[in-house]
C-alpha cells in the first residue's frame, strides 16, 4: 500500500495503490500541496484509517459511464446528422460491444481503478470463453473500451489509459491484416437454392426480398430502402441509392455511394409479378404490411 505523486499533463495527481486496487486523484498544478496530499493518505493507510471507496457518490461505475459515453459520443451526433457522427451499422455494433461484452465483464466497476491488469484480465477472459469468436472483432471491442476510458480521461477521472498502456506493453502483434473468410461460413450455391426454397414455400412474403439480396449481393439495408423508382425491368437493373437502418432511419448507402445492380431473369420475373400497376417513384419494393419499412 502506497501513496505516490505523479505528472501529468501538467496536472499533479496522488495515486493510490491499496489491496490491489489503484486510485488516482487529481490535486492540481501545485506540487508542494499534491505532497501533502500523498503524506496524509499515506498516513491513513498506515494506520488502517483509509478507504478506497470512500463515499458512494465518489464511485464512477464502468457501466453507467459506458452507457454515458454511447449517449454523448456515438447516439447523439447520429440522432442530429452531425458530419463527423458514425454510421448506422457502426451504431448497432458499438451498442453491441457494451451489451454484450463490456458491461457484462465490468459490470460496476470504478472506472477510475482501473488498471492495464483490467484489460489483461479482460482479454483472457474473451480468448477463454471464445466470445468474440474472431480476434479482429476483439480488437474493434477493446477500441471501444479505449474510447469509453478516453471520454473518463477528458472527464478527469483517470490519469492515463489503461487500453493505451496494455497495448504498448504487448507490442505489436504478428498475425495482423485481412484474413480469408472461413468456407463454413458461405452457403454453397445447394445451400442458398435450399434457403430460397423453403422462404418461396414458407414464408412467400420475405422470399421476393431474399432472392434480391441473394441475386444482387446487397446489403439488407439498402433491400430495405429500394423504391420501385429505381427498379428498372426493362433494362433489368435496379439502381441502390439509400439504405435504411436499425432504427428505420433512411439514409445513405455504406459507402455514401449509388451503384446500379443487375437483375437476373429469375428475379425480373419475381418483381414485375410484385410490383403494383399505379405506384409513386418513393413507393417502397420491398414494405411491410402496413406500407413501412420491414424491420431487421
Amino acid at each position: 500500500m502506497a501513496a505516490k505523486v505523479r505528472e501529468k499533463d501538467g496536472f499533479y495527481w496522488v495515486v493510490v495503490h491499496h489491496r490491489g486496487l489503484r486510485k488516482w486523484k487529481k490535486v492540481g498544478k501545485d506540487k508542494r500541496r499534491a505532497l501533502w496530499v500523498a503524506e496524509q493518505i499515506q498516513a491513513r493507510l498506515v494506520l488502517g484509517e483509509f478507504e478506497m471507496s470512500g463515499e458512494d457518490e465518489q464511485l464512477v461505475p464502468f457501466s453507467a459511464l459506458a452507457e454515458e459515453w454511447f449517449r454523448q459520443e456515438i447516439l447523439l451526433p447520429y440522432e442530429l446528422g452531425e458530419p463527423d457522427a458514425l454510421a448506422a451499422k457502426s451504431v448497432q455494433a458499438r451498442e453491441q460491444h457494451i451489451r454484450l461484452h463490456l458491461r457484462p465483464f465490468f459490470q460496476d466497476r470504478d472506472v477510475q481503478g482501473m488498471r492495464v491488469a483490467d484489460i489483461q484480465a479482460f482479454y483472457e477472459h474473451c480468448r477463454e470463453k471464445r466470445r468474440p469468436g474472431t480476434m479482429s472483432t476483439l480488437n474493434t471491442i477493446l477500441g471501444t473500451l479505449r474510447r469509453i476510458l478516453a471520454f473518463a480521461q477528458a472527464r478527469e477521472l483517470l490519469g492515463f489509459n489503461p487500453v493505451d498502456a496494455w497495448k504498448a506493453g504487448r507490442g505489436r502483434q504478428r498475425g495482423g491484416g485481412l484474413r480469408p473468410v472461413d468456407s463454413s461460413k458461405v452457403l454453397t450455391a445447394d445451400d442458398l437454392q435450399a434457403l430460397l426454397e423453403v422462404a418461396r414455400l414458407e414464408f412467400p412474403e420475405h422470399y421476393p426480398i431474399m432472392l434480391f439480396m441473394a441475386d444482387t449481393g446487397c446489403r439488407i439495408s439498402e433491400a430495405l430502402a429500394l423504391r420501385w423508382g429505381d427498379v428498372d425491368l426493362t433494362k433489368g437493373a435496379a439502381r441502390i441509392a439509400a439504405s435504411i437502418d436499425f432504427q428505420g432511419k433512411r439514409g445513405p448507402t455504406k459507402t455514401g455511394r449509388s451503384r446500379v445492380v443487375e437483375l437476373s431473369t429469375r428475379l425480373q420475373a419475381v418483381l414485375a409479378d410484385r410490383r403494383p400497376d399505379v405506384f409513386g417513384g418513393d413507393e417502397l419494393a420491398f414494405p411491410s404490411r402496413a406500407g413501412t419499412p420491414m424491420e431487421y
